[in-house]
Formats: structure tokens, C-alpha cells, sequence
């Protein structure tokens, strides 16, 4: 069952309240704690849908720096960490995509963010991506060494 992770909900519904950007995506991954616990404790597999780690290059990031979009990513996926946090990661699968867009000198290429992708706490990853984001990735999934727990 998909639910959106806390990292896209903060990007479209912007902060009012919380000093600061983090603060805001921390109390969304508390907020969402309920939901996918719930998910899971059902028999689900949750499917957290998270096209911020990829698609906000091209948006929110188009302006700013790669390693600013990178630090925006790591802040995410702590999110997520801290939201799926006690859940087995076995029930838990990371999406992440890029948009179908005319942005594409702006996508942030696959091998930029895998290593990042791979500090999420669960257990599978599905990513999508226009050809244009993983034209020079070749063996990437393959060359990358994965993360293992045990």
C-alpha cells in the first residue's frame, strides 16, 4: 500500500508554522509514523512514494547547488528513518522518480543519489526514471555495493 513520505509532503505543503525546514520535516515524519505503522501492522507492504529524492532537482533545487540538493535528500531520508523507525524493513519499499519533464539537463543522474537512497531503512527500492537520467549509469545498480543488515 503507497502512502506519501514525509520528504513530498513537506514539498508541496509548504511550512507556516516550524522555525525551520527540518523541524518541519520532522514533526510531517511523526506525523506519518501513525499511518505507516498502521499499514504494516495490517499485513501491507508499505510503499513509501517518494519522488522529492529525485524529482525536486529539477523544481525547488533547479537554482541551487547539487550538494545542496544532496544534503536536501540525506535530511529526507532521515525523515523517512525516523518515521519507519521499529517497523521491519522487510514490509518497507522506497520509491523514488523523476518526472516526465523538459527539465532534463536538470535531473540529478541516478548515481548521484543511490548511495544516498541506500541509507533508507528498508528493505527494497523502486526507481523510475525518463531514459535521460540513467542513459550514463550503466551497471550502477550492479557496481554499487549494497548495504546489508543482519
Amino acid at each position: 500500500m503507497t502512502a506519501a513520505s514525509p520528504g513530498i509532503i513537506a514539498a508541496g505543503m509548504l511550512n507556516a508554522f516550524y522555525p525551520t525546514e527540518d523541524e518541519y520535516v520532522l514533526a510531517v515524519a511523526d506525523a506519518m509514523r501513525n499511518e505507516y505503522q498502521h499499514i504494516v501492522s495490517s499485513g501491507f507492504v508499505l510503499q513509501l512514494d517518494c519522488p522529492d529524492l529525485a524529482m525536486e532537482r529539477h523544481s525547488s533545487y533547479a537554482d541551487r547547488s547539487l550538494d545542496d540538493f544532496k544534503a536536501y535528500v540525506r535530511r529526507n531520508i532521515a525523515a523517512i528513518n525516523h518515521a519507519i523507525e521499529g517497523l521491519p524493513a522487510d514490509r518497507i519499499r522506497l520509491h523514488a522518480c523523476w518526472a516526465i519533464t523538459r527539465a532534463a539537463p536538470l535531473d540529478v543522474p541516478l548515481e548521484e543519489i543511490l548511495p544516498l537512497l541506500y541509507e533508507a531503512n528498508v528493505g527494497a527500492w523502486s526507481c523510475l526514471s525518463p531514459t535521460h537520467a540513467t542513459r550514463t549509469s550503466g551497471g550502477r545498480w550492479r557496481s554499487t555495493r549494497h548495504r546489508t543488515t543482519g
